[in-house]
């Protein structure tokens, strides 16, 4: 492979020496994908901050010896969220989200992911509401990823919704004589809100409390490490 010149998210770093940094970046064309940033960590270093989380970035990235790791060529800040970074509690639910979009992220994936999460840190940005927005961004990452439940029908005997449980695999509503042992209940104000939330990744976000959006997230956590795993934010 060649140079690969992309727009691209931070999601994750870490220190790699006393001058470089491992990071982390979500590209529409490349998934997520790690990169060596030369001396990222100077005073002075020459990306200028454009490796820096909550940003949208143009990166020039080359291949190293042995494949499966990159190298920060270039970089240049084209998209910046003043707002989010000035507000500690969008800061938090950007760093959230990042870290969900790393975690559920695979290398050489479609552009979904890239384009759900740079749309959510412009809406944070924005001043559009923090709960319902994080729990939007949860639930429609699991229709990218190919994971969202059916809530059309029962899972077991296909009884005509809506129900109050959700079962992780296959992932679809279950009524209450077909549920089972780690169903998760779907409290009833959410259910309406779910079904907003799922259809569609550029459908407006629904009006919804915070009361309402609280238990969304925890249910989309829960639902995804369900599927991908314990090792998530």
């Amino acid at each position: 492979m060649r140079w690969v010149d992309t727009e691209a998210i931070c999601v994750g770093r870490r220190r790699l020496s006393g001058a470089d940094r491992l990071v982390t970046l979500l590209a529409p064309d490349l998934g997520r994908v790690m990169a060596v940033a030369r001396g990222d960590c100077l005073p002075r270093n020459r990306q200028g901050g454009a490796l820096e989380p909550f940003g949208v970035s143009r990166v020039v990235l080359l291949p190293t010896r042995g494949g499966g790791l990159f190298r920060v060529d270039t970089a240049e800040r084209v998209r910046h969220f003043p707002n989010l970074t000035s507000d500690l509690t969008r800061c938090q639910a950007a760093g959230l989200i990042c870290a969900w979009a790393r975690g559920l992220s695979r290398e050489g994936e479609a552009s979904g992911p890239y384009r759900l999460l740079a749309s959510a840190l412009a809406l944070l940005d924005e001043g559009e509401p923090v709960l319902p927005l994080v729990a939007g961004f949860l639930w429609r990452m699991s229709g990218e990823l190919g994971v969202a439940p059916d809530l059309s029908a029962c899972a077991g005997c296909r009884l005509p919704g809506p129900h109050e449980m959700l079962r992780i695999d296959p992932g679809g509503a279950v009524c209450g004589a077909c549920r089972k042992p780690g169903d998760l209940p779907v409290p009833p104000p959410c259910g309406p809100a779910l079904a907003v939330l799922l259809a569609g990744a550029d459908a407006p976000l629904p009006v919804l409390s915070d009361q309402t959006a609280r238990p969304l997230i925890s249910l989309a956590q829960a639902y995804l490490r369900g599927h991908f795993g314990v090792g998530l934010p």
